[in-house]
């Protein structure tokens, strides 16, 4: 496809059939009902899988959002940072013959199960992304962010669980912290995966600051964290570096419950950020 076309659109349970290797052409049946528009021009190529090695964060984002979307998923993946992929990864000791492997050693076919080899892995999303630039017919995770980064990737629509088509943003990303207000713990924590919500972008989670409730000493570094934090949290000049960045600032509904918290902590018994 090229940057004339339209973009290339996804449901949730096609995404998590992609990362089991159930589904594993880009012209399978189930991209093509998504993507009327591409008719004739999906290709019949294999769909090369890009995951994730190590313990991610965004791998836990990426696995609890696809958890929601299939049921077989959770149970053969599940919700994790350190996920187990289906999708079998080229081994260069398992080829058929050294003539079945292609660029980059890519091997076509297992040797035992005749099964194709079309996972690739990455170690971080630095590596994410030069694979999906240099794999032809690649599909990969990572946080908006980096697939903004040098000119940008292409990325796919999703169809919500509303059944709106909604593309990567800021503005999703809120929408769905907005949906989920009323569920987060009183730590501040709370999946944001598979929101009901017309807007929202169904693969989305917090990043997190992690602060002492009390502390009894370095109250002065301490009172300046907090300034941080909620400069970053509330200050419209933050807003505006995130979404060009391609984070999303919490909403209203969020941040009130935010700054409650930050107007509680305490150092050697006298509140730090007085409200």
């Amino acid at each position: 496809l090229s940057r004339n076309d339209p973009l290339l659109i996804l449901d949730g349970a096609t995404l998590a059939k992609i990362y089991l290797g159930e589904v594993n052409r880009w012209d399978a049946a189930e991209i093509r009902r998504t993507n009327p528009r591409l008719a004739g021009k999906l290709p019949h190529a294999a769909i090369m899988v890009i995951q994730r090695t190590g313990s991610s964060g965004t791998s836990e984002i990426f696995t609890t959002a696809c958890s929601s979307f299939s049921a077989n998923f959770s149970v053969r993946v599940g919700s994790t940072a350190s996920p187990h992929w289906p999708v079998r990864v080229v081994d260069h000791a398992r080829c058929v013959n050294k003539t079945d492997c292609g660029g980059g050693g890519a091997c076509k076919v297992d040797a035992d199960t005749g099964v194709e080899c079309n996972g690739r892995e990455a170690s971080d999303s630095e590596q994410v992304v030069q694979t999906l630039s240099e794999v032809p017919n690649s599909i990969g995770y990572v946080v908006l962010s980096e697939a903004l980064r040098d000119g940008g990737l292409f990325t796919a629509g999703m169809i919500n669980k509303a059944g709106s088509v909604v593309f990567a943003d800021h503005t999703g990303v809120q929408a769905a912290m907005s949906d989920f207000a009323s569920r987060l713990s009183s730590r501040l924590t709370g999946s944001l995966a598979d929101s009901g919500a017309h807007k929202a972008w169904p693969i989305a989670g917090y990043t997190y600051f992690i602060v002492h409730r009390h502390l009894s000493k370095d109250c002065t570094r301490a009172r300046k964290v907090l300034e941080f934090i909620h400069w970053c949290a509330s200050f419209p000049l933050a807003s505006l570096e995130a979404a060009q960045t391609g984070y999303a600032v919490i909403p209203h509904s969020v941040l009130n419950k935010v700054l409650a918290v930050l107007h509680s902590l305490t150092c050697e018994s006298e509140v730090l950020l007085p409200a």
